[in-house]
């Protein structure tokens, strides 16, 4: 019960709401309607659309960031690989370590000579390692070990730092890990530290300290108890970085690549561009997290920050842009849609009350010509010049009309052409049969008169012969068929061929059959394929040259067809005509010379397809080669 009285409410407020819709004219209606549909949906989009964009966007950046920073990552690893290679070179040197352990003694003899001796093992020490840094863009190189400093030669035109405090450094936790071997090559920021390493100026001019460089400490071994001897310190500047990264412009100028570390920014890689760093806490951030991506807020503007670890040191590459700058574009597409909104709904109140007298109308006009034809017949045709849906359905219409009237043609055309069809075959049929009775009478003809010739000759002789063996090669040439013939059946055409031309005594031929594969030799191929291009070669392969003519056929099967090679050793062609004519045989474009080779091309495609036909290989004074393209076949199939 109270369903229904809920029902019943329900429909009461519906007509009574169409009621007072109807009130209102068909214009404001639609005007209305349509400004509720159009609006509403377009704010909802764009708020949804510049949310997932917005989003979208930061995941892209924060994406191709990463991918960048992992090869500013590589390069910084395969730098610092370099410096590491340097140590192990400097550790694995036996001159250093045998002047080291030399210059241990000598100090402990403390006499004269020994002073002099240490000095001059000292400066080869010194001499040694300037060579190996000499093409290694560092800040400095030295040994130090609890007794004693071993500093690189300096070439009296680039200062070279040392230790301002050598105890001091000697109390260090790198330098003590070092030494008793508990790491190797082993990356320390330094890049803060100032008053470590001092620098004496070659002219005298006053002492400076090196600054902003990173520290690499390996232990050097004895190589008999494998014992540290010391610790080789390598000091880099920061600034070999600056050239492994250009991200310039990648998403905005104000973007900027840093190296981080425990202590703080060691770096900025793109140190051209101005903008406000991060803090200190947003660099513990990054330094703790190591690898990934957030947006932090640096003097009220967010920022996208992606990160990743160098493994080889200590130290995190970052990207950091601001968030505003790398969403422009967002920012330009959301601005883009309020404006077409905008303009839409003003075209649309301007278009909806064209919007039903444009479909009505043409429906109507079209429905009266369906009844006309309907009634009088596929004379009426529907017009109108529009190309919208409606038009169209009419020309679709109108192209149905003129299907039927020209099936109906068709039909007559076909039936036509099939009596005409029907009476050229009967005529073939009877001029075939003509023929073969022309051929009777030419081999009993042959016949009797290879009997005549026995019978003047006493038996078998060279004429009687000669008739015999060119009536075998006739009645194959003139065998009545119009489908293909065995591979086996062709060799021995071409093999009565070469009888025939025995005859002339001053005409020696070889042809030599490599295809022994039964498979093969069953396989169909168009009549009179072979004959016509051994004698193509004997006319135009040995004119004026003094050889022995030879022509040697072989076959292969490559991706399920079937390659024939006919190939002579007479005197070839040039590269210019080979091209020219396997030209003409696959666009089929004569232009006079030999007929042969173009039949057979010709009639090979016809039977098979235009994939397949004849191709020339040649090299001049060497040989021509004929390749034949068939399909794969067994069964007469034409």
């Amino acid at each position: 019960m109270g369903k229904l009285k809920i029902h019943e409410g329900l429909s009461k407020i519906l007509k009574n709401f169409t009621r007072q819709v109807r009130k209102v004219s068909i214009y404001k209606r639609l005007i209305i309607s349509f400004l509720i549909i159009s609006i509403i949906p377009n704010l909802i989009i764009v708020y949804y659309t510049f949310k997932i964009s917005s989003d979208e966007m930061v995941k892209r950046v924060s994406n191709s960031s990463s991918q960048a920073i992992k090869s500013v990552e590589f390069n910084i690893n395969d730098k610092l690989k370099i410096y590491e290679t340097l140590s192990n070179q400097i550790n694995q040197n036996q001159s250093i370590i045998d002047l080291i352990k030399e210059c241990n003694a000598s100090k402990q003899r403390n006499d004269d000579a020994s002073k002099i001796q240490y000095g001059n093992e000292k400066k080869e020490i010194g001499r040694i390692l300037y060579k190996l840094s000499f093409t290694n863009d560092l800040s400095n190189i030295e040994i130090v070990s609890n007794d004693d400093e071993f500093t690189q030669f300096s070439d009296g035109v680039k200062p070279i730092p040392i230790l301002k405090d050598i105890s001091s450094y000697r109390q260090r936790q790198n330098y003590q890990k070092a030494l008793i071997g508990q790491y190797w090559s082993d990356w320390t920021d330094t890049s803060h530290e100032n008053g470590v390493f001092q620098v004496n100026q070659v002219n005298g001019e006053g002492t400076t300290y090196l600054g902003n460089y990173l520290t690499l400490s390996n232990p050097i071994l004895d190589d008999e108890n494998h014992k540290p001897l010391g610790v080789i310190i390598i000091t880099i500047p920061t600034k070999i970085f600056s050239d492994m990264v250009d991200f310039q412009n990648m998403y905005d100028e104000n973007e900027v690549v840093f190296l981080t570390g425990k202590l703080g920014i060691l770096y900025v890689l793109n140190g051209r561009y101005s903008v406000d760093m991060p803090d200190k806490s947003i660099l513990n951030k990054i330094v703790a997290k190591q690898q990934g991506n957030f947006v932090e807020t640096i003097e009220n503007k967010e920022n996208i920050f992606s990160f990743g670890k160098v493994d080889k040191a200590d130290m995190v590459v970052t990207y950091m842009v601001e968030k505003s700058k790398a969403l422009n574009s967002v920012y330009k597409v959301r601005n883009i849609i309020f404006e077409v909104t905008i303009v839409c709904v003003l075209c649309g109140m301007l278009l909806a009350y064209f919007v039903t007298s444009s479909i009505s109308k043409p429906l109507n006009k079209l429905k009266k010509t369906m009844e006309r034809v309907e009634a009088k017949g596929l004379e009426f045709e529907y017009r109108d010049s529009s190309k919208d849906e409606i038009g169209t359905l009419g020309i679709k219409f109108n192209n149905m009309l003129q299907g039927i009237r020209n099936l109906m043609d068709t039909v007559m055309d076909k039936e036509l052409s099939r009596k005409n069809e029907e009476i050229k075959r009967k005529q073939a049929e009877l001029d075939a049969l003509q023929m073969q009775i022309k051929d009777h009478f030419i081999y009993n003809t042959l016949d009797l008169i290879r009997w005549n010739a026995m019978f003047i000759e006493n038996g078998e002789g060279l004429l009687s012969k000669m008739i015999s063996d060119f009536s075998v090669f006739l009645r194959f040439s003139t065998k009545k068929t119009n489908k293909l013939v065995e591979i086996s059946e062709e060799i021995a055409h071409i093999y009565a061929y070469l009888k025939v031309l025995q005859f002339n005594k001053e005409m020696e031929l070889d042809i030599v059959n490599y295809i022994k594969d039964e498979s093969i030799l069953h396989c169909k191929i168009t009549k009179l394929t072979f004959q016509p291009i051994v004698e193509n070669a004997l006319k135009y392969g040995f004119g004026n040259i003094k050889i022995h003519p030879r022509i040697t056929i072989s076959a292969y099967n490559s991706k399920g067809d079937l390659f024939i090679e006919i190939k002579d050793n007479g005197k070839g062609m040039s590269k210019e005509m080979r091209n020219k004519l396997n030209q003409q045989l696959e666009l089929e474009d004569y232009k006079g010379g030999s007929i042969g080779l173009p039949n057979i091309n010709e009639r090979i495609k016809l039977n098979f397809g235009n994939q397949y036909g004849l191709r020339i290989e040649t090299e001049e004074g060497k040989y021509t080669c004929v390749i034949i393209h068939i399909p794969n076949i067994k069964q007469d199939t034409i």
